[in-house]
């Protein structure tokens, strides 16, 4: 019998480890961050086919201090892999089902509360025989991998699958060359990488364990390229997506620049552009620092264990 969902709070104080995923039904509930950016910030991006969802519930830790929630899992059989993964044939992938109504027969049990004030959700479901590319981190401390806090799997399915998984490729590839493709001749593509590379090293997720953060520089070379390639773009411009993830004003911004590296911010006057100032002070700081400012890759250390 295909599992249905059942997902509160208050399953993980009154049952054990796991638990019947008899009552889970599988569905979709949330908006999704684009394939593309989900990509770039994934450790491991596979095309595959969920064979199979194992019987039990496990309940563990949704995120580091979060609290234990139901997990299901699913067994992904890698048809192809396009990013991490070196040498896996098949992933187990954790996720917690998407909520539906409470089923008291099943457990014996009542809501928390009518507002369900600590139930928790899932964002997306899988199901077996599902076909999708599906983007990957390892759970801070569960034997499975996880998908995206917000995003969806890529499926086959889907009406834009050809033309997402073609982005999805090439965003991977400008990932593990760099250098390369901030040298291609096509501006649009170079602004793209240039803006995911920022993404992908000014990034941390907050679904980890207790961590240290550090900055590492990135290499010289491709650091400078970055900058002169941001500095090609305008202020206010969103030329990649409407959330504006991909542009030159967040990719400046991720870059938290200071004082201490010749920026000042410009005061507006009144009736001033706020996008052509900004533009203009973004444009002159890249230009006039590329050679000299390195960029500044987000690297967690972990700390759970350690003395205080």
């Amino acid at each position: 019998m295909r599992p249905t969902i059942v997902l509160f709070a208050v399953m993980s104080v009154f049952l054990g480890q796991s638990v019947s995923a008899k009552a889970v039904k599988c569905g979709l509930e949330m908006m999704s961050q684009p394939p593309v950016q989900q990509a770039t910030l994934a450790e491991i991006v596979v095309i595959g086919k969920v064979t199979a969802i194992e019987p039990d519930m496990l309940i563990v830790e949704q995120y580091p201090g979060g609290g234990k929630v139901a997990h299901l899992v699913a067994t992904i059989r890698i048809e192809e892999r396009l990013s991490g993964g070196k040498g896996v044939t098949h992933l187990r992938v954790g996720f917690v089902p998407t909520r539906q109504a409470l089923d008291e027969d099943e457990f014996g049990l009542q809501p928390f509360n009518a507002r369900a004030e600590r139930s928790w959700r899932g964002h997306a479901s899988l199901s077996e025989g599902q076909e999708a590319c599906f983007f990957l981190r390892k759970h801070a401390t569960a034997d499975f991998h996880v998908m995206s806090e917000v995003g969806y799997p890529l499926n086959k399915s889907d009406v834009n699958y050809d033309n997402q998984i073609k982005a999805v490729r090439k965003i991977l590839k400008a990932c593990e060359d760099p250098i390369a493709a901030l040298k291609t001749k096509d501006a649009a593509d170079r602004q793209l990488f240039a803006c995911a590379l920022v993404l992908k090293y000014r990034s941390q997720s907050p679904y980890r364990p207790a961590v240290a953060t550090a900055n590492q520089p990135i290499p010289a070379e491709e650091s400078e390229l970055i900058l002169k390639t941001l500095a090609e773009m305008k202020w206010g411009e969103m030329p990649f997506d409407e959330n504006g993830t991909y542009s030159l004003h967040t990719a400046f911004q991720s870059l938290q620049i200071a004082p201490k590296d010749g920026w000042q911010q410009p005061a507006q006057k009144e009736n001033e552009d706020y996008n052509q100032i900004m533009n203009t002070a973004a444009s002159k700081w890249l230009k006039d620092n590329a050679g000299k400012y390195r960029i500044q890759k987000l690297v967690a250390t972990p700390t759970v264990g350690k003395p205080n």
